[in-house]
């Protein structure tokens, strides 16, 4: 159970209207409505009764409310104590690829507050499935997810505000290209991102459009990990020129497969579509002016 159904449900209580309701807690209606039915799974009891006007809460979902408004005061009591409670300045929530939280954010972050000041930031790294279904839920007010128009174009997140604040290529890269070649079969030895990346996805295509001979030595979904396989001599990688810039020009890694060129990436931000806070629309409102100059950094040039 996710501590953040029960402050939907004290909303709900609240405002007796889900659309109102999820104004207060930032979300879209159909975020609201599917976390208070995750919630009354979880109780095995209905906790709406949504056929009245405004709504109301059954009596277990009075029972439940009971308990929601004691655990969020408790958790709110004992955040101030711990030392978040001072100050009034609400978390801007970044959801985004492990590879962005990396090679970008940082960046992105130490330019917003140079223009912004400081600024309290949540950082959720995960896979694209887990950030689009966590941004969909209300999670985070932003998200940022990688496209590749070239060979997987992707559906932007529907009736979301979508901006480009990157450009980046997907480089195959090794320790050195003996060590990525099987010599006996006169094919490259592939670490590869699985299917649940969609960088990984990506490579794959171009190496099937390309006819690259290849055998897969070790497959994972974490992007450092197969940086530092490919950092070991354990074979090609294909992976951001945001990430392994760094690598390349101190020799750590060298490009290969040089018959396919560098495939463009671009890294998107989406943000909720409701109004958020002063401190999060200027946030959206810099990266707007970023992505309106081509974005706050560009790798296409150098690596093409």
């Amino acid at each position: 159970m996710d501590t953040s159904w029960l402050a939907d449900l004290i909303e709900i209580e609240k405002h007796g209207s889900f659309s109102k309701a999820a104004v207060a807690r930032n979300i879209s209606v159909s975020a609201l409505s599917r976390r208070i039915q995750q919630l009354e799974a979880w109780a095995r009891h209905p906790l709406v009764e949504r056929s009245e006007h405004p709504v109301r809460l059954t009596a277990q979902g009075r029972q439940v409310l009971l308990v929601a408004k004691a655990v969020t005061l408790e958790l709110d009591l004992l955040r101030h104590q711990l030392g978040g409670g001072t100050g009034n300045v609400d978390p801007i929530r970044f959801l985004m690829p492990t590879s962005a939280s990396v090679a970008i954010f940082p960046r992105l972050l130490s330019l917003l507050q140079q223009e912004l000041g400081a600024l309290s930031i949540n950082l959720i790294p995960s896979n694209f499935r887990d950030v689009m279904h966590r941004f969909q839920g209300g999670e985070a007010e932003f998200a940022l997810y990688y496209n590749c128009e070239m060979y997987l174009p992707r559906i932007p997140f529907e009736g979301t505000p979508s901006l480009v604040i990157v450009q980046d290529v997907l480089l195959p890269v090794a320790r050195d290209a003996a060590a990525a070649s099987e010599r006996r079969h006169n094919q490259w030895r592939i670490v590869m991102l699985d299917d649940s990346s969609y960088l990984g996805q990506v490579a794959h295509a171009a190496m099937l459009r390309h006819q690259v001979a290849y055998t897969v030595t070790i497959t994972g979904s974490q992007i450092m990990a197969t940086r530092q396989f490919a950092l070991e001599g354990m074979g090609v990688a294909w992976l951001p020129a945001s990430l392994v810039a760094d690598d390349l020009k101190a020799k750590r890694l060298v490009r290969v497969l040089p018959k396919i060129p560098a495939i463009p990436i671009q890294l998107h931000v989406v943000r909720q579509p409701l109004q958020l806070n002063a401190g999060h629309e200027a946030v959206w409102q810099q990266l707007q002016k970023w992505s309106r100059s081509g974005g706050f950094l560009n790798f296409s040039n150098s690596f093409a």
